[in-house]
């Protein structure tokens, strides 16, 4: 990477490597529900119009919220690997603030607010 100009945006430069070096490109398409327009849809399209010129070793990484998107997308394409986060349940929420906070004081003031908050239990 040290050889690419990437703020310069050298398409040419950044092609040549992705050719020369397949095995050390990650491609990531972080947030794929969040887009304003059927985003998965449209990359996926991208995708497969650029995929008979792309080297097989590229690594891609896709992340959604929306499980049904994945399993939609899975329908179509094969992946080597999917893993789902599924995050902390309440109580283990509650033990790492505890244990990642010094005050405990403190740690139940932000649960009291956390518990207060919509936002935070959706």
């Amino acid at each position: 990477l040290d050889k690419l100009d990437l703020e310069a945006g050298e398409p040419q430069q950044i092609a040549e490597f992705i050719k020369d070096h397949p095995k050390q490109v990650l491609v990531s398409c972080d947030g794929l529900d969040e887009g304003k327009v059927d985003t998965s849809s449209v990359l996926w399209a991208m995708l497969e119009r650029r995929s008979a010129t792309l080297p097989a070793e590229i690594r891609l990484l896709v992340t959604s919220r929306p499980c049904r998107i994945i399993a939609e997308l899975e329908q179509s394409y094969q992946f080597d690997r999917r893993a789902e986060l599924t995050g902390f349940s309440q109580e283990q929420a509650k033990r790492f603030i505890h244990k990642y906070m010094d005050d405990s004081g403190m740690a139940d003031r932000l649960l009291e607010q956390l518990e207060e908050s919509e936002w935070c239990r959706s």
